[in-house]
């Protein structure tokens, strides 16, 4: 590395030596510049008068007083990331502050910056410092009032709160004026500058309040966000219902922006999404898209509570909100769909992406102990084990009492910053339990392997669990629900409730070992890895019978990867059978629930069969070995597919989820194995579907089954991209989904060419992770290639510069290489040294460091 990055640690953590009560902001916007006016009133909060060190990033300094009057140059120090006023009045003050930026330029989308025709901002975690000077820390809470002016070019000027000015000056300048009530940090700031179309409607809060609703977008969109807004209403209602909270604003404001790092932000009272995840119509929006975007809707506006009126105290404690809020949006999902098909999802993304993270070189504890930079950190761990570590509480305290703890938690501490424990305490305080040793899952990084062992005592069973433990790290404290079913798969006993505490625990039951089935962690109760050693036949028997949902999807899902991960090393189509066996099975109800039917055939993701491997493993082989044993599934089921897909025709007119999106993904999944098994049969059906859709799922699922069929057939899949970015090349979303089936599908060659299409911009993060996202988790053959690893490089070191938050999320793929094969490990660590050498943001730099360790 070419400088040492400073690392945060959270043991440093000590409360901020000033506090900021009021914050008024006045934001002038010209066309190159945008100057901030800028008046804090600050109070001492040390027993020793410190100096006052504010935070900035590129800001051209103007002025700086204090109660008005102007500082002498010698009484601050401004460096490239601080200002410090050096002898600050003691007790109480007020700092006024003018600077300059240039939104134009900012190309990191982190601060002010402006997106098309729009300015907007993104200051989570550490973006409000691009905009003025601040103290900008989580645990700084002020109230926030903020004047926008701008050119009469753009009407649109929308900030945190509520209006409560707006006006026309005499040279044509529009001024608005808001207020937000509650005290938040710098991080939770929005501002949005431009000429946008509202959308608006109305929502009743519980207590009779009446809420106005407003989404903004570009012209192009405004009928695009009817869904949206029915999401927004049916998220407010939920979280009235399910955790007794209602909004606290008079409206609540959405917009949509086209460049955007994230999937979207919670600024309290102004949330801005990202488009891909609030636009939402049958042309621009596949099914899972529609769920996606109700999904992050909801999650979004749930951080109203848990975010925003509560947030944490440092960065270190970012699970708090989002874990809390990613279970809540979970939830919020489960009851409007379908709960065991969303429980199935979930664990499946847990099990691909969060169980690689913490096997990998960025594996870090849900509430991690240091960080050099915090970008790094929004991770599948903060996120979704955050989701599961709450879930567990709710499974062991009980619902009742985790509601009873929530509601203590947002009373206790509305309006300040707090902690994980803080969390934990409401929960223990509730509900009488003793969770000390529940913490352990805040601190301890890695996913924890339970083995699992069945052995006779005397007429009965001892049934074992052995936590096996990272080196240093004490016993886990989780839940461990079973049920017990015999050899035949009747049910013996269900709902034992045990919970694990220790290294090793036993269980005796009355059952013989020898008619003895345990049905293990049901509902994915705990995140961790179950060894228990069965055979196809005994899991197919849980398959059949348990009556826990998702553990009979788990015990099919079983059979696959043990199936998968021995045909990699030895390609007997006898493997297969029990797959065949399962696949039968589940294809003669299809009728009864065309979701499930279509989890259980779905095919887990290739990491989870890297996994199952361990070392010394070929990406590209376990590739094909799945594509063979599709094949093989597609030969020998084909009579027994072809009648289902007629039964799965579509149905006019679309509408998302139900059981219409279940029939679709299901179609999908049966057409792949008929196209792997080069069954050309499908052509003229593909064809005409392909052809005659009426929504973009159809669209995007015959080009799938057409890029599977390239291999022996490429015509098609040409031509249905060729069709399709001739209909659709001016709906960027669409343009993101014709780049991912080419990325998906295409060689070397043809992903390099992608990224030189005029189309293609790398400076759009959309677009960027359309190719490149795709291309190195998706397409291994392309990836493994020669040049693969170099192309991807090339782009991580252009993002560097340029946004170097969205170059080490892509860059990730390729420190995953530890369980590789020994040529590919080897290039995998040179290309990372070379990018080493090059690469200056402390974002690119923690990831590759780690990597390389």
């Amino acid at each position: 590395m070419t400088d040492a990055t400073a690392v945060t640690r959270l043991a440093d953590y000590r409360a901020p030596d000033w506090l900021i009560s009021q914050v008024a902001l006045t934001v002038t916007i010209n066309d190159g510049e945008t100057e901030i006016a800028a008046t804090l009133e600050l109070a001492q909060n040390s027993a020793d008068l410190q100096p006052l060190v504010l935070d900035g990033e590129g800001l051209e300094t103007l002025s700086v007083a204090i109660d008005g009057v102007i500082l002498d140059a010698d009484a601050y120090v401004v460096t490239a990331t601080t200002l410090t006023v050096l002898t600050p009045p003691a007790g109480h003050f007020t700092l006024q502050t003018r600077v300059r930026i240039k939104p134009e330029s900012n190309t990191q989308l982190e601060g002010l910056y402006k997106s098309g025709d729009m300015y907007c901002t993104q200051c989570e975690a550490e973006g409000f410092r691009r905009i003025t000077w601040f103290l900008d820390r989580p645990d700084v809470l002020a109230i926030w009032t903020v004047r926008i002016d701008a050119p009469a070019s753009m009407p649109t000027l929308l900030s945190n709160g509520n209006r409560v000015g707006d006006r026309t000056t005499a040279d044509g300048r529009r001024q608005v004026d808001w207020s937000d009530p509650h005290p938040k940090p710098a991080y939770l700031f929005a501002l949005v500058a431009g000429d946008l179309v509202l959308r608006n409607d109305r929502f009743t809060t519980a207590s009779g309040r009446e809420v106005d609703l407003h989404v903004y977008t570009r012209q192009a969109d405004a009928d695009k966000v009817d869904f949206a807004i029915a999401s927004i209403k049916q998220a407010m209602a939920w979280d009235e219902r399910r955790f007794g909270r209602e909004y606290d604003l008079d409206v609540f404001q959405v917009v949509a922006v086209g460049d955007f790092n994230m999937g979207a932000m919670e600024n309290k009272g102004l949330n801005i999404f990202n488009t891909s995840c609030v636009l939402a119509t049958p042309d621009v929006a596949t099914d899972d898209a529609y769920e996606r975007v109700e999904a992050i809707i909801g999650h979004e506006y749930f951080h109203n509570w848990s975010g925003n009126r509560v947030t944490c105290r440092d960065w270190f404690q970012l699970s708090l909100k989002e874990g809390f809020t990613v279970y809540r949006d979970a939830e919020f999902t489960a009851d409007l769909r379908s709960r065991p098909v969303k429980r199935i999802q979930d664990v499946d993304f847990l099990r691909t992406h969060q169980f690689a993270e913490d096997a990998g070189p960025t594996s870090h504890p849900v509430r991690p102990a240091e960080y050099e930079e915090i970008s790094n950190f929004y991770t599948v761990t903060i996120y979704e084990k955050g989701a599961e570590v709450v879930r567990m509480l709710e499974t062991l305290i009980g619902r009742d009492q985790f509601r009873a703890g929530s509601d203590l938690y947002f009373e206790r501490f509305d309006g300040q910053a707090v902690t994980c424990d803080d969390f934990v305490d409401c929960m223990q305080q509730a509900s009488g339990r003793d969770l000390t040793q529940f913490r352990r899952w805040y601190s301890q990084n890695g996913t924890p392997h339970i083995n699992v062992s069945v052995a006779a005592d005397g007429d009965g069973s001892r049934i074992t669990f052995r936590q096996q433990l990272r080196d240093g790290q004490a016993p886990f404290h989780m839940p461990m629900p079973c049920s017990l079913y015999a050899a035949d798969g009747a049910l013996l006993e269900q709902g034992l409730s045990w919970e694990l505490d220790q290294v090793e625990q036993s269980f005796r039951v009355n059952q013989p070992s020898d008619d003895l089935l345990v049905s293990v962690n049901q509902g994915f109760a705990a995140p961790v890895r179950i060894h228990y050693a069965l055979d196809a036949s005994q899991r197919d028997v849980l398959a059949r019978h348990d009556l826990d949902g998702f553990n009979r999807w788990d015990a099919g899902r079983q059979i696959v990867i043990e199936a998968w991960a021995a045909y990699v090393g030895n390609a007997d189509a006898g493997l297969i059978d029990p797959i065949e066996h399962l696949f039968d099975a589940a294809l003669a109800q299809f009728e009864q629930d065309p979701a499930l039917t279509a989890e259980i055939i779905r095919l887990p993701d290739d990491s989870q069969i890297l996994d199952e491997l361990g070392a010394d493993v070929d990406p590209v082989r376990v590739r094909q070995a799945g594509d063979a044993i599709r094949a093989e599934l597609g030969r020998r089921m084909g009579e027994l597919i072809q009648p289902i897909l007629l039964a799965l025709e579509p149905v006019k007119p679309y509408q998302p989820g139900g059981d219409q999106a279940a029939k679709r993904s299901l179609w999908c999944l049966l057409a792949q194995l008929l196209a792997h098994a080069a069954d050309d049969s499908i052509a003229d059906a593909l064809t005409r579907r392909f052809v005659g859709a009426d929504n973009l799922t159809d669209r995007m699922n015959c080009m799938t089954v057409a890029g599977v069929m390239a291999r022996h057939n490429p015509s098609m899949f040409q031509s249905m991209l060729t069709i399709f970015h001739a209909d659709w090349q001016h709906e960027p979303l669409l343009l993101d989904q014709w780049f991912q089936q080419q990325a998906r599908f295409g060689d070397f060659d043809a992903i390099s060419a992608l990224l030189e299409h005029a189309d293609f911009s790398l400076g759009n993060p959309n677009r960027a992770r359309s190719v490149l996202g795709v291309f190195t988790r998706a397409n291994p053959e392309a990836f493994h290639a020669p040049g693969g690893y170099e192309l991807l490089a090339g782009c991580v070191a252009s993002l560097d510069v340029s946004n170097p938050q969205i170059g080490a999320r892509l860059v990730i793929p390729l420190t995953r290489y530890k369980n590789w094969s020994t040529s590919q490990r080897e290039r995998a660590i040179h290309v990372l040294k070379g990018l080493d050498k090059v690469c200056q943001s402390a974002d690119c730099r923690e990831v590759i460091g780690k990597a390389l360790k």
